[in-house]
C-alpha cells in the first residue's frame, strides 16, 4: 500500500479488479486534482507481489516542469521506477508542413498514391455519406511495441468529452480556430527503446529511460526518431515506373527537415527473421506431423515442439506462425 505525503494525498478508490486487489487515487491536497492512479496487490502468483503500478493522468502530463512534477511526486510517494510500461508522444497541428492536409494523406496512402515505409497492418475509421470522410486511420495492433494513429483530435472533443486542458494547450499554440486539430500519437510500451543514432552524441550509450522521457527537453528528440522509423511517405510514381525500392523514391515534405540523433529499435532478445527462417519453422512443423504419426515417439515429438518454440519466439514468428496453422 501506497502511503501519502506533505503535498499528496492517496486514499482507497473505492473497488478493486480481477488482477489488483488494490486501487489507489493520488490527488493534489491543495487543489484535490486528481494525479494519478496507482494499482498494487497482484492476485497472480506469476506476478511479483511488490508490483505497483502507476498511471498518470492525462492532464497532470499537460504542465510546464513536467519532469520536476512527475519526480516530485514520486519521490514523496517513495516511489522508484523500475521500466516505464507504456508511454505516449502526441503532436497536434492543422496541416503538415508542407500544407497537406491530414485527411489528404490518408486518402492518398489508402489509394497507394503514397508509399509508407516499412510494412504492417492499419485500420481505418471514418464515416461516408455524400462523400467519404476518413476520420482515424491506426497502424500496428494494441499489442504491438508501437501503435501510432493520426485522427481528428477536434472531433473527438466534440463527440466524447471537452477537455479543457487540451483546448488551452491549443489555444497557447494558437491552434484554437475555426479548423480542426489532428493528433499524430505514438504509443509505445516496453520492450522497445531509444538509443543514440551513433558515439558522437550528448546522451551517454544506454538507454533513453525515466526520466528523460518525460523530460520536454528531450521529448522532441524522442518523437523525431519515431516519426523517422514509422512515418515516412513517399510519392508512388505509378504503373510503367520499375523502381521497387521505397528509400528510392522522392520522400513527402510533411515535416520541417531533420537529422534524427536517436533511433527507436527493439530493446528485448527477439531478432528480426527473414524467408529462410520461416522456411526453416516450417519443415519443422512438417517433421513434427510425421512424427506424431508413430506410437513411440513422445520424447522426440516434445523435442521438436520445445525447438519450435524457442525458435519461433527469438525470431518474432508467433504471428506469422499462427496464421500458418503452426504451433509455437
Amino acid at each position: 500500500m501506497v502511503h501519502g505525503s506533505k503535498h499528496y494525498e492517496v486514499e482507497p478508490a473505492g473497488y478493486s479488479s480481477n488482477q489488483w486487489g488494490l486501487i489507489q487515487k493520488v490527488t493534489q491536497r491543495q487543489t484535490n486534482r486528481l494525479v494519478a492512479v496507482i494499482v498494487s496487490h497482484p492476485r497472480s502468483n506469476a506476478i511479483d507481489s511488490n508490483t505497483i503500478l502507476l498511471k498518470f493522468e492525462n492532464s497532470f502530463l499537460y504542465q510546464v516542469g513536467l519532469n520536476y512534477e512527475v519526480s516530485k511526486c514520486l519521490e514523496e510517494l517513495e516511489l522508484n521506477v523500475k521500466t516505464v510500461s507504456r508511454v505516449d508522444y502526441s503532436f497536434d497541428f492543422q496541416y503538415f508542413n508542407n500544407g497537406l492536409h491530414p485527411h489528404d494523406l490518408i486518402k492518398r496512402f489508402v489509394r497507394n498514391a503514397y508509399q509508407k515505409k516499412g510494412k504492417g497492418k492499419f485500420h481505418l475509421h471514418g464515416n461516408h455519406n455524400t462523400d467519404i470522410e476518413l476520420e482515424t486511420i491506426r497502424w500496428g495492433s494494441r499489442d504491438s511495441l508501437c501503435c501510432y494513429y493520426l485522427y481528428n483530435k477536434s472531433k473527438e472533443l466534440r463527440e466524447k468529452k471537452q477537455k479543457p486542458y487540451i483546448t488551452e494547450d491549443w489555444e497557447l499554440n494558437q491552434l484554437l480556430n475555426d479548423k480542426d486539430v489532428w493528433r499524430l500519437e505514438f504509443s509505445i510500451k516496453n520492450g522497445g527503446g531509444f538509443k543514440p543514432d551513433d558515439d558522437g552524441f550528448e546522451y551517454d550509450d544506454s538507454v533513453i529511460t525515466f526520466p528523460s522521457v518525460v523530460d520536454r527537453d528531450v521529448i522532441p528528440d524522442l518523437f523525431k526518431a519515431l516519426v523517422n522509423k514509422y512515418f515516412v511517405f513517399y510519392n508512388n510514381p505509378g504503373e510503367g515506373d520499375n523502381t521497387t525500392r521505397k528509400t528510392r523514391l522522392n520522400e513527402v515534405a510533411l515535416f520541417q527537415p531533420f537529422t534524427p540523433i536517436l533511433k527507436y529499435k527493439r530493446l528485448t532478445n527477439k531478432l528480426e527473421s527473414n524467408r529462410m527462417d520461416k522456411i526453416f519453422l516450417k519443415k519443422l512443423e512438417e517433421l513434427n506431423n510425421e512424427v506424431r504419426k508413430g506410437r513411440e515417439a513422445e520424447r522426440l515429438n516434445n523435442a521438436i515442439g520445445e525447438i519450435k518454440k524457442h525458435f519461433g519466439n527469438s525470431r518474432s514468428l508467433g504471428a506469422w506462425a499462427a496464421s500458418k496453422g503452426i504451433e509455437v
